[in-house]
C-alpha cells in the first residue's frame, strides 16, 4: 500500500518536465531569481532605514511608499508589456529599478531625511519590473502556441505559482539573515544586482517573442488588433461608458474570470455538502462531477488573472450573500445556503437540485454574455464549455426533481 502514491508523483513529474521543456531550464532559473528582489526590497527597505535612522516611523513610511508604488504602477507595467512587448519593457524597468534600489540604499546610508527616503522608496516601487506575472503570461503563451493540453497548462500555472511562493518565502528570510549577520544594505545591494542581471536575462531570453504584440499597419487599428487577444478587454478600450466597467456590460475576459470564480466557488461549497447530507446516490454523483469540473476551471481562471496582473477574488470564504455578489445571476442568498446546510436526506436532495439548477442557469447566462461580447479566444472557449456542460446538468437535475 505504500506505493499507491508513486503513479501520481510520476505523473506530476512528467507534467513539470513538459513545462520546462516549453522554455528550457534557463528561463525558470532567471525568472525565479529575477522575481526574488520584489520579495526582498519591501522588507529590506524597512530593516535598512530602521538600522540607519533608528526610526520605525521613517522605516515604515519608506517601506509603505515602496509597496504603494509597486501596487499603483503594476497595471501600467502590464499594459506597457502588452503594447510594446516584454523584452523592451522588462529590460528598461529592470535597469531603472536596479538604479533606484541602489540610490535608496545610498540615501539611507548617507542619512538623507525621511521625506527624501519616502520619495526614493516610491521610485523603487514604481519601477519594479514584475517578472513573476510576466513570466506566467509568457509560459502560458508558449504552452498555447505549442498546442499543449489543458493538463500541461494547469501544470504550468502550478509551476509558476510555486516559484512565486518560494520567492516570497525565501526573499524576506535572506534579508533577515543579512540583517543579523551583517547589514540590510547587503541584501538590498544583492537585490539590485539580481534585478539588473536576471531581469535583463529574462527580457533578452529568446522566449520573449511568445508575448510580442501583434503589429498592424492600419492607421486606426481596432482594439482587438492593438493588444494580445487575452489582454483585459476594458484595458483595450472596449468599455463605452462608466457603467461598462461591470462584467455584464463590458464583458471582458478579466471581468468574466472575476465573476465566474466566486460563482464557481459557491457551487463547490454547495456540492461539498452532498457527501454527508444527500440520500440519493445520483445526487452525490452529480455533486462530485460538479466539483471535478469546476475546481480546475477556477484554477485556470485564477491563472489568467495573475497572468494579466489582476488580483483574483479571495478564496476560501463563504460567498453566500457576499457584498458585490448579490446581483450576480444565480448566486444563492445567505438564507438559501443556511437552509441547505441544515437540510438532510430527501429534503437536502430537493433543495440542492433546485438551488443548483438555478445557480447553473446563472453561470450559463454569464458565459453566454462572454461568448457574445468577449474578445479572448480562450475565455470564449471556456464559456462555450460551461454553457454545454451546465445546460446538460440542468436537464439532468430537472429529471431528478421530476423523479422524486
Amino acid at each position: 500500500m505504500g506505493t499507491t502514491g508513486a503513479p501520481g508523483r510520476g505523473r506530476a513529474g512528467d507534467a513539470y518536465r513538459r513545462v520546462i521543456g516549453l522554455t528550457g531550464p534557463l528561463l525558470p532559473c532567471v525568472s525565479f531569481l529575477g522575481r526574488l528582489p520584489t520579495a526582498t526590497i519591501q522588507f529590506g527597505s524597512v530593516l535598512l532605514v530602521a538600522r540607519t535612522h533608528g526610526s520605525l516611523t521613517t522605516a515604515g513610511l519608506t517601506g509603505g511608499a515602496l509597496a504603494l508604488g509597486e501596487v499603483a504602477c503594476g497595471p501600467l507595467v502590464g499594459r506597457l508589456a502588452d503594447r510594446h512587448g516584454q523584452r523592451t519593457v522588462v529590460l528598461a524597468f529592470s535597469l531603472v529599478n536596479a538604479v533606484a534600489v541602489t540610490v535608496l540604499v545610498a540615501g539611507a546610508l548617507a542619512g538623507l531625511p525621511a521625506p527624501a527616503l519616502v520619495v526614493l522608496g516610491a521610485v523603487a516601487g514604481t519601477t519594479v519590473p514584475l517578472v513573476g506575472p510576466l513570466a506566467r503570461a509568457r509560459l502560458i503563451a508558449l504552452a498555447r502556441r505549442s498546442g499543449a493540453s489543458e493538463a500541461t497548462v494547469g501544470a504550468a500555472l502550478s509551476f509558476e505559482s510555486t516559484l512565486d511562493e518560494l520567492s516570497f518565502v525565501l526573499g524576506p528570510a535572506l534579508v533577515g539573515l543579512a540583517a543579523v549577520l551583517a547589514h540590510p544594505a547587503y541584501a538590498m545591494a544583492a537585490a539590485a544586482a539580481l534585478v539588473a542581471t536576471c531581469g535583463t536575462a529574462f527580457a533578452l531570453h529568446p522566449t520573449a517573442h511568445a508575448t510580442a504584440p501583434a503589429r498592424s499597419h492600419a492607421p486606426a487599428p481596432e482594439p482587438s488588433r492593438s493588444a494580445p487577444p487575452d489582454a483585459p478587454a476594458c484595458a483595450r478600450g472596449e468599455a463605452t461608458s462608466a457603467k461598462a466597467t461591470s462584467w455584464a456590460l463590458c464583458a471582458p475576459a478579466d471581468a468574466f474570470a472575476k465573476g465566474m470564480i466566486p460563482h464557481h466557488q459557491q457551487a463547490l461549497e454547495m456540492a461539498e455538502l452532498a457527501a454527508d447530507r444527500a440520500s440519493s446516490a445520483r445526487v452525490k454523483d452529480l455533486a462530485a462531477r460538479i466539483e471535478k469540473a469546476q475546481d480546475p476551471e477556477i484554477r485556470t481562471l485564477t491563472g489568467w488573472l495573475k497572468a494579466w496582473g489582476e488580483q483574483p477574488p479571495m478564496t476560501g470564504m463563504d460567498h453566500s450573500g457576499h457584498t458585490g455578489m448579490s446581483g450576480m445571476s444565480g448566486m444563492m442568498s445567505e438564507a438559501d445556503m443556511a437552509a441547505l446546510k441544515k437540510a438532510t436526506g430527501k429534503d437536502f436532495d430537493s433543495r440542492f437540485l433546485s438551488l443548483m439548477a438555478e445557480h447553473h442557469q446563472g453561470a450559463v447566462e454569464m458565459a453566454t454574455t462572454e461568448k457574445q461580447r468577449g474578445r479572448s479566444g480562450d475565455a470564449k472557449a471556456m464559456a462555450d464549455a460551461i454553457i454545454t456542460a451546465q445546460n446538460a446538468e440542468i436537464k439532468e437535475m430537472k429529471q431528478l426533481l421530476g423523479a422524486e
